[in-house]
């Protein structure tokens, strides 16, 4: 590709240092990476010297000066074309992370355990690449959920230090010196939900689960700003169509084709009879938080399974989940209905059972 085409690949560091280690792509990575000489002449000493020399050699009339390999890093994000994933669902998943904006179209390679977000067998790499670089193809635009979350100890210390501060409705009343302090609070409040910490736009799902917490989950469940009812047991799956086929799946929900928009909302464990997962509009807002009269102070949450030891949502806190602006589009094999049924079909095993046998007819037919 590099040869043929004026490309520039941007790899991450640990992957390029991986490749540095192999007899067959270094010279590759020599004559293209935009990396210094010192660096590439401590590394040579640990390849055999003699191939790498024949390999530069034969090569070396090929190279397309307009073609490089560079290290990736959040600044030449909106320089980048189409990304090439190598790998199985977490690597697409890890790719939605990498991109929280806009997100290149994505062609994924299956080189993992399932495979169901990955529709391209790598064997097939060389004429899928040619079709995408010289022709067009189908796409499909997974659906992204941006997740909010607004901590309480910022307007609790603004409330602590003025009684008379409860909302922004009553600071209207106060005096200029209030008012000025509960503006600068709605405005941290404000900062805080926009920054990296705080927001996350995820392909999957949002899971909130109690931990090792002895207590059951109580969640306050509002849509549109209005409660509309609270989950007791062991957490919720806040999940888009791609992660409808995922964890949420497991737990008793329906599966939503991606072109979808959607977002289901499923109990774990739930100690409602009548408790089942719904299907909502990517048109509403939904506001999270642990009950008032919730035993837990404290849950657990993560996004598309990463970071859940970490990130921890105390009483006060809300979540706010709505659909996210920056939809991920991914290359597709045939198109976008036929990939998912073959997904279901071939990495779910969706409706398969052994089959009844056909009646035979055992009565004898008269002549």
């Amino acid at each position: 590709m590099l040869k043929k085409w004026d490309l520039t690949i941007y790899l991450e560091s640990i992957t390029l240092d991986e490749l540095k280690s192999d007899d067959l792509f270094y010279p590759v990575i020599q004559q293209y990476v935009n990396l210094g000489n010192d660096e590439f002449k401590q590394v040579t000493t640990e390849h055999n010297v003699s191939r790498l020399c024949e390999n530069a050699a034969e090569s070396s009339s090929k190279i397309n000066e307009k073609s490089s390999i560079r290290i990736f890093d959040h600044t030449v994000r909106n320089k980048i074309d189409l990304i090439v994933c190598l790998g199985g669902d977490g690597t697409l998943l890890q790719i939605g992370s990498m991109f929280q904006g806009i997100t290149p179209p994505v062609i994924a390679f299956r080189l993992g355990t399932l495979g169901f977000l990955t529709p391209f067998p790598f064997k097939m790499f060389r004429t899928q690449m040619k079709s995408v670089l010289e022709g067009s193809s189908y796409c499909v635009l997974r659906t992204r959920l941006c997740c909010q979350v607004i901590r309480s100890n910022v307007m609790n210390h603004i409330s602590n230090n003025n009684p008379d501060i409860q909302n922004t409705s009553t600071a209207s009343n106060c005096s200029s010196e209030n008012q000025s302090q509960a503006s600068n609070c709605c405005n941290d409040i404000s900062s805080r939900s926009s920054s990296p910490d705080t927001e996350y736009h995820f392909l999957n799902d949002l899971v909130i689960d109690r931990g090792l917490s002895p207590f059951i989950c109580d969640l306050l469940i509002k849509v549109n700003g209005r409660e509309v009812t609270t989950v007791e047991g062991d957490g919720l799956i806040i999940s888009t169509p791609t992660g409808s086929t995922a964890y949420s799946m497991t737990a008793g929900a329906s599966m939503v084709h991606p072109c979808v928009p959607a977002l289901v909302l499923t109990p774990i464990n739930s100690l409602a009879l009548s408790s089942r997962a719904i299907v909502l509009p990517t048109s509403i807002k939904l506001e999270i938080s642990i009950a008032s009269k919730a035993r837990c102070s404290t849950v657990h949450f993560s996004f598309d399974g990463r970071s859940r030891h970490s990130n921890l949502l105390h009483k006060g806190d809300v979540i706010l989940v709505s659909a996210s602006p920056f939809p991920v589009p991914c290359l597709c094999s045939e198109n976008e209905v036929t990939d998912w049924f073959c997904g279901l079909a071939h990495c779910l095993n969706w409706n398969l059972r052994r089959r009844q046998n056909a009646v035979i007819n055992c009565c004898p037919t008269d002549k």
